[in-house]
């Protein structure tokens, strides 16, 4: 297709596909034949112009800042480096968090938060037992550049250093959550890390090759700053390239940095923290103009002007058209199951149960048979911690009325496949840890995204907040709606007494996803 090289198309529908750079492909060595490829789920050729443009863009900034952290000196990592760089990732953690809270938030707010972090607390649970740091190792790395540590990916080193962030990041996690509970948790104080520092007559070539990690370096030489400053400092410049692919002073503008501001306003940061991470920056490129460091300060008149009833945009559920493309995929049109890992029918019915039920993704993976009744009214899922199953807390034993969606689709007939003494997904297996679906979750974030063509930060337990954002749609009530979704009750007056079940059965129907159809389990 002349003038888009990454469209094609497969039958009626247009397909991404985007080749790993040569000199890249031993860092993507787990990308199928070094190709990213991925339906994105549209007939109409513009748009898939527009879409295949912007993915485009994005992969090619992504190698861009992958060869700038290969091509870095390697610093060997000490025992005492390690134990300051997890000490300060810890301290960014619970300073980033505690500055929300000083910022102001609302109840809605609040209550984000706490399905973020118990979303957090699931991942990290599932990724210990194996310690499992794919999807911090990037992040990990990135951090120790910001303090002059560049450290070879998946070296000795880099594995060293991923272990120790996932475990603070559990800890860190953890103490968001007491503090969500109402406890004083203190965010402790960033140790302190000399920085590289420029060497002398290394700065008669910064008007060509400066950039913000260099002038960092010569703000730390020239300031002496607190370590808080210095992690400030860092993190708003991981900040500034998770939007931009390049620092270099000389090729920035005034528009880099205003695009930069309203990136972040757009996606939920509070204005004040977004002003925060201007304001240090602004503070490096200030003191590199007064010392003729640079002609001009890119920063100048940026400033963050927003309304006070802003509303936050941030939020991990699904859209209409993600969920339209989750159950118009293969898994659901053509009866494809992963053949790599032992999913088998649980990639059928666990996103549809989750959609409709805003359950965890554990609660579902480890039901039994036995655990799907039929009761007078109907039928029921009895999430339980009987045997050798677990639930999160007192909570989230319940019973849960079957949606109609969910036995429209199947699930009776799937049933009568299965030994009735045996489990409902036979196929997932338990870990050493005994959880059923550590395989499931990683498997179900590659597949909306490589094979959906979803963005990333939508995972299975996406479904859960989608099923919070429709009950409330709907006008569920609150203590209802918790005992769906097995959330702790909000007060204590809410604590006494049950939601009779016919109120649940009321509620569920009242949960719609219009323009989403799921075609009707077939045995395979």
């Amino acid at each position: 297709m002349q003038g888009q090289t990454n469209l094609y198309r497969r039958g009626s529908v247009y397909w991404f596909s985007k080749k790993v750079p040569v000199d890249l492909k031993a860092h993507y060595a787990s990308v199928p034949s070094g190709i990213f490829r991925f339906s994105l789920r549209t007939r109409d050729r513009a748009e898939a112009k527009a879409l295949a443009t912007a993915r485009a863009v994005e992969y090619d900034q992504e190698f861009q800042q992958v060869r700038a952290r290969l091509s870095a000196p390697v610093s060997p990592l000490s025992a005492d480096g390690l134990r300051l760089l997890t000490l300060a990732w810890t301290s960014h953690l619970l300073e980033e968090d505690e500055e929300g809270r000083i910022e102001g938030m609302s109840p809605r707010d609040l209550d984000k938060k706490g399905s973020t972090t118990e979303f957090m607390a699931d991942a990290y649970a599932q990724a210990m037992p194996s310690y499992d740091t794919s999807f911090i190792e990037d992040e990990a790395l990135d951090f120790a550049a910001s303090y002059g540590f560049h450290i070879e990916p998946r070296s000795p080193d880099a594995r060293r250093l991923s272990v120790e962030f996932l475990k603070a990041s559990q800890r860190a996690n953890h103490a968001v959550g007491q503090r969500n509970a109402g406890q004083a948790v203190d965010t402790p104080q960033a140790p302190a890390m000399p920085l590289p520092v420029a060497q002398p007559g290394a700065t008669s070539s910064a008007t060509s090759g400066a950039t913000l990690e260099s002038l960092r370096d010569y703000w730390h030489e020239k300031r002496s700053p607190a370590p808080k400053s210095v992690s400030k400092v860092n993190t708003a410049i991981r900040a500034f390239l998770a939007v931009h692919s390049t620092t270099r002073v000389s090729l920035l503008t005034k528009g880099h940095f205003v695009a930069f501001r309203d990136a972040l306003l757009e996606k939920g940061s509070s204005p004040a923290t977004v002003s925060g991470y201007l304001s240090m920056l602004r503070s490096l490129l200030t003191l590199a103009r007064r010392n003729d460091l640079i002609a001009v300060d890119p920063t100048d008149d940026v400033v963050v002007e927003m309304p006070k009833n802003r509303k936050r945009t941030r939020n991990l559920e699904f859209d209409a058209s993600d969920l339209q493309r989750i159950f118009s995929s293969p898994i659901y049109t053509e009866g494809w199951r992963p053949s790599r890992r032992k999913i088998g029918e649980a990639a059928f019915f666990l996103p549809l149960i989750a959609l409709y039920t805003g359950n965890r993704l554990e609660e579902a993976g480890q039901l039994l048979v036995s655990d799907v009744v039929k009761g007078p009214d109907g039928w029921t899922f009895d999430f339980n911690n009987e045997g050798d199953k677990r639930t999160k807390n007192e909570s989230s034993n319940r019973i849960v009325p079957v949606h109609p969606k969910i036995i429209e689709a199947g699930l009776l007939e799937y049933i009568k496949t299965l030994d009735p003494k045996g489990q409902l997904f036979p196929s997932l297996k338990a870990n050493k840890d005994g959880t059923r679906t550590s395989n499931f979750s990683p498997w179900f974030g590659e597949y909306v995204r490589e094979s959906v063509g979803l963005a990333r930060g939508k995972t299975f337990h996406s479904f859960r907040h989608t099923y919070t954002t429709a009950a409330r749609t709907a006008g569920m009530a609150e203590d209802v709606r918790k005992s769906i979704t097995g959330h702790a009750p909000g007060d204590e007056g809410s604590r006494y007494g049950s939601v009779p079940m016919s109120v649940k059965r009321k509620a569920q129907r009242t949960i719609q996803f219009p323009g989403v159809s799921v075609p009707k389990w077939r045995s395979n």
